[in-house]
């Protein structure tokens, strides 16, 4: 399953395959905080392009066991065909030497999706 990234000039988007969750459904969100970190830096670009990608394969980087069982939960939840659950995945990892983290919520009953990047004194 190929996935690319790519740098949109300030900003880092991740391809997915139709029927996935990174899809035209779901909205993208890089904090201006990350903007920051990430402007004109290639090596901070891919760190969070990275970051992405392992988020979307349920690694969820660097938080504790228990969060990660949580996560792993709730992805199957948001993930049904039910698309009635609500939820929030966090995501802890790092990018050019700094803290960021990675939300994904579904937003409403259609199965709407808000994916955030983030710094974590942002959220």
């Amino acid at each position: 399953m190929a996935r690319r990234t790519k740098d949109t000039g300030t900003a880092i988007s991740v391809m997915g395959e139709s029927g996935e969750w990174i899809d035209e459904a779901s909205q993208m969100v890089v904090t201006n905080g990350v903007l920051v970190l990430i402007a004109g830096d290639e090596a901070a670009q891919r760190d969070v392009g990275t970051a992405l990608l392992r988020f979307r394969r349920g690694d969820w980087g660097d938080i504790d066991g228990e969060d990660a069982q949580q996560n792993d939960a709730t992805a199957d939840a948001l993930d049904s065909p039910d698309r009635s659950t609500y939820g929030l995945l966090l995501g802890a990892y790092t990018a050019a030497g700094q803290p960021i983290w990675i939300t994904r919520q579904v937003t409403d009953a259609d199965g709407g999706q808000s994916i955030t990047v983030l710094l974590p004194d942002e959220y």
